[in-house]
């Protein structure tokens, strides 16, 4: 090869190289389209519309999702609302997975389904994780005590203190207003991936002094347990409840739900099934007003 002429044997040395780089790119070509990149994969939004389903993670928390221990059949009135969207939208529901406060966020993230389905409060963390839904109602906290503890029963404050354990399960509501009004008191958590129904106990028994909930979910515990627990009449927080969310990004998802939403509230579908599950005079919920109404 020394022998030929210079631009000979620069010429088939560019051929040799353009062969090699075909031959390269024809071995990888088959991995390189197996990757997908973010812009390619299908969002939440398109597989809904495609599939005509909403894929539900949900909390229990009685009256909003009740899950009977025997036939496992999901009730509840945030149940009714989300079903009632659905059926607005010729979507069905698939209640996949029962899920904790620990844990729910993850979910989305990794696909497991696509909206949570339960009354849960926005916040600064949480909009770091999730996107949500227009609220449906103002849902109210207070604490609950021990029948026989008059200790805060006329000033709150006293429940600031380092001698005071706040029942709290990860990732609740209820631990926000613990550590940042009370936030001299210790806190006692039940254990993560539990129930949430398991927190009452704990101050029925004395393993905590006080647990900020709603109302309706305290109710619950209390008419199965009568005389164990009772309530201070002292809000402690209302806050815009929420009963859908999804993952961060879903923009196009979330205005297709919040538009739903929205008109379930405008011709009274929440509001009677709201009622249907709280009494007159129970505390858990404000309807949200009307843009017309006063204030």
């Amino acid at each position: 090869m020394k022998n030929l002429p210079i631009y000979i044997t620069a010429i088939i040395l560019a051929v040799a190289a353009t062969l090699l780089t075909q031959q390269f790119s024809a071995s990888t070509a088959v991995d390189q389209n197996q990757i997908s990149t973010p812009s390619e994969r299908e969002s939440i939004y398109k597989r809904v519309l495609r599939t005509e389903t909403i894929r539900c993670g949900y909390l229990t928390y009685p009256p909003e999702i009740v899950v009977d221990s025997q036939t496992n059949q999901i009730s509840g009135w945030v149940y009714e609302i989300i079903e009632a969207a659905a059926k607005e939208l010729n979507f069905k529901v698939e209640w996949v997975e029962q899920v904790t406060h620990d844990s729910m966020f993850q979910g989305l993230q990794t696909g497991r389904y696509d909206v949570i389905c339960s009354g849960l409060w926005e916040s600064p963390p949480r909009s770091k994780v999730a996107l949500f839904m227009t609220p449906v109602t103002y849902a109210t906290y207070y604490p609950f005590v021990r029948a026989d503890d008059t200790r805060f029963d006329n000033d709150l404050r006293l429940i600031n203190s380092e001698d005071v354990k706040i029942a709290v399960a990860d990732g609740e509501y209820g631990e926000v207003v613990a550590r940042e009004k009370f936030p001299s008191a210790g806190l006692h958590s039940i254990p993560p991936g539990t129930s949430y129904s398991l927190i009452f106990p704990d101050v029925a028994t004395g393993k905590a002094d006080v647990v900020f909930a709603l109302p309706s979910t305290a109710s619950h515990y209390m008419k199965n347990n009568p005389g164990k627990l009772k309530m201070i009449d002292q809000e402690v927080l209302v806050m815009p409840s929420s009963v859908m969310s999804t993952n961060v990004g879903e923009h196009k998802l979330k205005y297709l739900l919040d538009s739903t939403l929205r008109h379930l509230l405008n011709t009274g579908v929440v509001a009677n099934i709201i009622a249907k599950y709280h009494p007159g005079d129970d505390k858990t919920n404000y309807p949200v007003a009307r843009p017309y109404q006063e204030n």
